[in-house]
């Protein structure tokens, strides 16, 4: 039966399709790879932290995903032999790693968008006699190519699954091979390993403009009845709550998640819609509105007080986005946690940071919306130059990592030298 299953993908990955251009038009980027997501999939957090695709058909009891492996070009004269010993070293891996027997079935084809393809699956079972089935597919242009890893255990549904990976295969391009003239790609996701979402926007956009009458990021705490933090009492129930409002009458009920220094509303609004709304003042109120879908709205109304803004009795101040830096910070109340989840990061007043991987300990990362969130789940130290400017802490890595996270000072704290710093909602502490 399993023979039978993996003839059937192989089959299905051996017919280039066809599509007419609103189908097969690129809406997605992860690292170099370019394609067409199908509606039957969606963008996940693996294990490991990295982005990966799951089918939405399958049940909560199996597994199917799929994920790609980096692109890279291959060496020599003679690429097609590049790249079939290329695609044999990554079967062999994949075979050394899950412990499978044979040798699998293989075959080639070409997709639909020219590129050459090279597909191998096999079955396997694990150490609890669970079986699967694994697939790697290889696509080469010219000196470019790269993987896509297929893993099952829904046998039931297979056939369908395998026919949603043709789909997205027989679109996907490497973003490296792109020419000049090709026309620039209307993304609705790019996922770079790398970087944070806005340093792919170019040029850099600026804040909306206008006269509704707010403008900046307003937050709230939220303390259990076990103290501040700033006393050394650990509270899980310590929550920071935003609204982030725009000069066009927009509004955010949430901070965004890499600040405003390059800010896109459009980017967010399609993973975060039911968060974005719109705002309008009345004398001393201000009264927002969000899109809940199906027609549902929820309403907010929010009371001036000086320079506050009070939630029943609970006052949202506006929160300072600048800060001089200077010494280590690491989580909160780090000692309770595991020696990994201890890291520190160090500030300089000229301008350079050490960091120890301290994106490790708490829920900061390459934030894309939806399923997705993504973060370093093993310490990455590094080195590199920092700046805090309009609510966003920027990174700059000297190893190619380019991170920008949502930042504040605590509301009683000075920009020269604070103690106290909140990134995307984590109070970080300085020694």
């Amino acid at each position: 039966m399993r023979r039978v299953c993996i003839c059937l993908v192989l089959l299905l990955l051996c017919v280039p399709a066809a599509y007419a251009d609103n189908d097969s038009a690129p809406d997605t980027q992860i690292a170099d790879w370019v394609f067409r997501l199908p509606d039957t999939m969606k963008i996940v957090t693996g294990l490991d932290g990295k982005p990966a695709l799951a089918f939405k058909r399958t049940p909560d009891n199996m597994t199917t995903s799929a994920r790609f492996t980096f692109s890279a070009d291959l060496q020599g004269d003679d690429l097609d032999k590049a790249y079939q010993d290329w695609a044999k070293d990554g079967r062999d891996a994949l075979k050394k790693s899950l412990d499978i027997e044979g040798d699998g079935e293989v075959t080639r084809t070409t997709t639909a968008a020219g590129y050459d393809m090279l597909a191998w699956a096999a079955a396997y079972s694990d150490q609890r006699h669970v079986d699967w089935v694994a697939i790697l597919t290889c696509l080469r242009h010219d000196r470019r190519a790269g993987g896509f890893l297929f893993f099952t255990n829904d046998f039931t549904r297979l056939k369908e699954n395998a026919a949603d990976m043709d789909t997205l295969l027989n679109t996907a391009t490497f973003a490296s091979c792109r020419g000049k003239d090709d026309p620039p790609l209307k993304l609705k996701v790019h996922i770079d390993p790398t970087s944070t979402p806005s340093f792919l926007w170019d040029p850099p956009p600026e804040l909306p403009k206008g006269e509704a009458g707010l403008e900046g990021i307003y937050g709230a705490t939220k303390l259990s009845a076990a103290g501040d933090p700033r006393e050394g009492i650990g509270t899980v129930d310590f929550r920071w709550s935003y609204y982030t409002f725009f000069a066009d009458g927009r509004v955010m009920r949430m901070i965004p998640p890499e600040g405003l220094l390059s800010f896109r509303f459009e980017y967010w609004q399609q993973h975060y819609g039911s968060d974005c709304g719109r705002y309008v003042m009345k004398e001393d109120r201000v009264e927002m509105t969000f899109d809940l879908g199906d027609g549902k709205t929820d309403s907010v109304t929010l009371k001036r007080k000086g320079a506050d803004l009070l939630d029943g009795d609970k006052p949202f101040a506006k929160l300072a986005g600048t800060a001089k830096l200077k010494g280590k910070f690491r989580r909160i109340n780090a000692e309770q946690y595991s020696e990994q989840r201890r890291q520190e990061i160090t500030f300089h007043e000229d301008g350079s940071f050490e960091d120890e991987g301290f994106n490790s300990t708490i829920n900061i990362g390459w934030w894309v919306g939806g399923d997705c969130s993504l973060r370093d789940m093993d310490p990455v130290p590094g080195k590199g130059k920092w700046r805090a400017e309009k609510n966003t802490l920027e990174l700059i890595y000297e190893d190619g990592r380019r991170r920008r996270f949502a930042f504040h000072r605590y509301t009683d704290q000075p920009e020269d030298n604070p103690k106290l710093i909140v990134l995307n909602g984590n109070l970080l502490s300085r020694e």
